[in-house]
């Protein structure tokens, strides 16, 4: 795990910090399940649909993180807690030329710590 700290960005740590940690943890299981069906591809719009399936069965309020604008509050909470995850380092963009999409991907230095939040 040492070796992967150089790879960590300054704001992956603020999950712990953050008010809103137990959402951003019970998302962060939601995709890695979803990850794992999948094979470890996840299309940016299959990540959002997980999320608003999940949650829409919480009644759920998302505190203004500091690492948020005005502008993050406007989104729906399924797209405004990927945003923050992809923010922070815990997840991961990975432009796909061929169908001119985004995937979300999982890094090896989060994937440690998802693990251990299962």
């Amino acid at each position: 795990m040492a070796n992967l700290f150089p790879e960590i960005p300054d704001l992956f740590w603020g999950l712990f910090r953050s008010k809103n940690r137990p959402i951003y943890i019970e998302a962060l299981l939601q995709i890695n399940e979803e990850y794992q069906y999948s094979n470890y591809f996840l299309s940016r719009e299959i990540c959002i649909q997980t999320l608003s399936d999940h949650f829409a069965k919480e009644k759920i309020t998302l505190e203004q993180d500091e690492t948020e604008d005005d502008f993050d509050l406007l989104e729906p909470l399924s797209t405004r807690i990927l945003n923050w995850l992809l923010r922070t380092g815990w997840l991961r963009k990975v432009d796909d030329y061929d169908t001119m999409g985004v995937n979300i991907v999982i890094p090896d230095y989060a994937a440690v710590f998802v693990d251990a939040f299962a």
